[in-house]
């Protein structure tokens, strides 16, 4: 198998420089401003050939889990310690920084609940093992058609006031083994809602 990329980014590093200071915080503010009503990520933006790229990977991996697996882990979870909410919020940090998840799906599986409920623009599934029985599917496309696949993230990770949900922007990109190169470029926001009656762990992931 090709060697993993692991990469962390600072906030915009792959965007132009802007030559005055309120173009950034424009632009920063706009970010900020996202409406909640919409998906977290940017998909609809995107280029046609990514979300059909993206559609057709997440179309063979499938996405379900039995209820019989997530009543078994979920009593599993009564024998894992709790975890505070910056435990959470490094580990995310980390699955970025060293782990290019958005890639390798390679999480921290300890601050996920085992029935977290997984969404993103193109389908949904409950369970940690389905996430990691749909990576093992996925792998193998993502090794044959995408070069240098990078996630990185474009800013901190923040933890809400509440401590009741983290969340991270992020970019995505790759490129595909094509005749013309094309490249996956996808920016978005994911919502990592923890519940302290589950341990303090991640119930939902959300982009």
């Amino acid at each position: 198998h090709p060697t993993r990329t692991r990469v962390c980014v600072c906030v915009n590093s792959l965007s132009p420089r802007r030559s005055s200071s309120s173009s950034s915080s424009s632009e920063e503010e706009e970010e900020e401003h996202v409406d909640d009503s919409v998906s977290l990520a940017q998909y609809d933006s995107t280029s046609p050939l990514t979300r059909f790229v993206v559609s057709a990977l997440t179309t063979a991996i499938g996405g379900d889990a039995h209820g019989d697996e997530v009543g078994l882990a979920q009593k599993e979870d009564d024998l894992r310690p709790p975890v505070s909410p910056q435990d959470v919020r490094n580990a995310i940090e980390r699955d970025f920084c060293e782990g290019n998840y958005l890639w390798t799906g390679d999480i921290s599986m300890d601050v996920y609940d085992k029935g977290c409920v997984f969404t993103d623009p193109t389908l949904s599934f409950t369970g940690t093992a389905a996430f990691q029985r749909n990576l093992e599917r996925l792998e193998p496309w993502i090794e044959k058609l995408v070069v240098d696949p990078r996630s990185e993230l474009r800013g901190p990770v923040v933890l809400d006031d509440s401590q009741a949900f983290c969340e991270a922007r992020w970019q995505m990109i790759g490129e595909l083994r094509l005749p013309w190169r094309p490249v996956v470029n996808v920016k978005g926001r994911t919502r990592y809602t923890l519940d302290t009656s589950k341990g303090g762990r991640i119930v939902r992931y959300d982009e």
